[in-house]
């Protein structure tokens, strides 16, 4: 509280960054701020808060409940430089029919703390992964976006998610689209510099999700390059992994200009010969936030790997 009234007296309001450093419950008015930016209203009082402790600071997980009982639980990891909020239709249809939905928002993103959009290695995204999915019910299911799509399938390398979970990774990253000229940018200038501005491409044909990305107070302005060298070493260990039993659902975009998704294709498929790739025309990078009409195809096929067992 002390630190809300320090804002407070400085500043005369507040920000949703002021979430990254405080405890506030999910009543709090930051948190009613950060539901109507981000179109989650309606969740107030099925919307919790999970801090969780991480290596000397805090990482935030967020559950939402379906109005009926649920029938099972679903996990979001969402992907560079994104955050919970920006899952919004995805949260939404996965509560419509019936699912609790857990998200985190990883190290540096969102309203956790740490280093902005910043790591020393993958294992920094594991170990919260890995706490964050502490004691859950198996099988999981679990939806991991871009860079999320990486972590999780770091989640299944090293044996935290199993071959029987449910795993669905819509664009996943392993290289990025611009793989090459960041490395020849990062040899000649890497030596002056220690981040550079984000990218400013076009990820949906849905107008308003597109808004709401670029309008974002919670996203970083600049990429790290110490993130770009990890996700690189991870990239290079992640291609020479030997295929694995793992099946996850593939989703992606053939208009992604984000990641390099042909070389991701063939790397993916390697790793994990039993996945099912499914590729959509007209997709761009964020398929949970497209246009209406393919947005509704990616959510069905997710229900449909979401509902095996019942």
């Amino acid at each position: 509280m002390m630190q809300f009234l320090a804002c407070w007296m400085l500043l005369g309001s507040f920000s949703l960054m002021d979430l990254i450093k405080s405890d506030a419950n999910s009543q709090h008015k930051l948190w009613t701020e950060y539901r109507l930016q981000f179109d989650l209203a309606e969740y107030a009082e099925r919307h919790h808060i999970e801090p969780l402790p991480w290596q000397g600071s805090r990482v935030v997980g967020q559950r939402f409940e379906p109005v009926q009982p649920a029938k099972a639980v679903v996990h979001i990891v969402h992907g560079y430089l994104d955050h919970t909020g920006i899952q919004e239709p995805l949260i939404k249809v996965l509560t419509e029919n019936g699912f609790t939905v857990r998200t985190i928002d990883l190290p540096g993103h969102g309203v956790s703390q740490g280093a902005r959009a910043e790591i020393a290695s993958m294992q920094d995204y594991s170990s919260a992964l890995d706490l964050w999915l502490k004691g859950q019910k198996e099988p999981l299911r679990i939806v991991g976006h871009s860079m999320g799509g990486a972590v999780v399938m770091e989640g299944m390398r090293r044996g935290r998610i199993k071959s029987s979970d449910h795993v669905v990774l819509i664009a996943p990253l392993v290289r990025w689209s611009s793989w090459r000229l960041s490395a020849v940018g990062e040899f000649l200038l890497g030596w002056m510099i220690d981040s550079v501005p984000r990218g400013r491409k076009r990820t949906s044909d849905d107008l308003d999700f597109q808004r709401r990305r670029e309008l974002d107070p919670l996203r970083p302005e600049r990429i790290p390059l110490n993130w770009v060298r990890s996700m690189r070493r991870w990239a290079h260990q992640f291609e020479q992994e030997t295929a694995l039993y793992h099946r996850p659902t593939v989703l992606q975009g053939r208009r992604d200009r984000v990641v390099d998704w042909q070389a991701n294709y063939r790397s993916i498929q390697k790793v994990f010969p039993q996945a099912a790739f499914h590729f959509f025309k007209n997709g761009r990078h964020h398929l949970q936030g497209e246009s209406p009409t393919l947005r509704q195809k990616v959510f069905a096929m997710i229900l449909e790997r979401f509902v095996e067992g019942y």
